[in-house]
């Protein structure tokens, strides 16, 4: 799809979603203690997308160089309620070209973002897909309800992060905004035909426009650092 291509027809109704579908990415980066349960987590989500929205999904998994046995774990894991894809980059290049891989291998018509670590919850995928198919929003962000348990610095340096890139800019990027969002088919198909190679994706993902609705959420431990806890308990028992 070329720059400029009208996406117009591309949008949703209750109607045609089941028929277009929704392509859940999911970059990966060492996260073998924890891959298997997100999977039936994302599992049970398409089951019930399946039930309530005859929705058909599958999951694009994008493993970033992964050093641990990520890549084996991923190649096993079942299609089920869900078809599944699984991409092997040939290094670690970073999050933000795995993200874009999992796009450009996504081949339903909406495309869900989400982190591979367990900090964004499965739960909630539900809930975005509802706000897409029902509220007729093409672009569902996620953002954190807080920072209460971030150190001071650490959240003094993210305000000013925002502050900075967003001074002058006409399209504000949303603060505490992350990469956790669904883009309806037309969003995904504008953010496709930007030319940009090194692409900073909240702010693409922002800058499109369309209907945007922002989704507080509670982020989780990630995975690997409770697996590490576990085995540390055990050590010292």
């Amino acid at each position: 799809m070329k720059l400029g291509t009208d996406v117009s027809g591309l949008s949703t109704t209750a109607a045609t979603a089941a028929a277009q579908g929704l392509s859940i990415v999911v970059p990966v980066y060492n996260e073998a203690a924890g891959l298997a349960s997100l999977h039936q987590r994302l599992s049970d989500q398409a089951k019930a997308l399946k039930d309530r929205y005859r929705l058909a999904c599958e999951v694009v998994y994008v493993d970033d160089g992964s050093t641990d046995a990520t890549l084996a774990i991923g190649r096993g894991l079942a299609a089920g309620t869900l078809d599944v894809q699984v991409v092997s980059l040939s290094r670690n290049f970073g999050k933000e070209a795995a993200l874009m891989a999992g796009l450009d291998h996504a081949r339903r018509g909406a495309v869900l973002f989400m982190d591979g670590d367990g900090q964004h919850p499965p739960d909630l995928v539900e809930q975005l897909v509802g706000h897409w198919i029902d509220g007729g929003y093409d672009v569902v962000y996620t953002a954190k309800a807080h920072r209460d348990n971030e150190p001071l610095l650490r959240r003094v340096a993210v305000h000013g992060f925002y502050a900075l890139i967003n001074w002058g800019a006409r399209q504000k990027i949303p603060e505490d905004a992350g990469d956790f969002r669904l883009l309806s088919p037309r969003a995904a198909a504008a953010l496709r035909q930007l030319p940009e190679r090194n692409r900073f994706f909240k702010g693409l993902a922002s800058w499109i426009g369309f209907r945007q609705i922002r989704v507080d959420y509670e982020p989780a431990a990630r995975a690997r650092w409770q697996a590490c806890r576990r085995r540390c308990r055990r050590r010292h028992r």
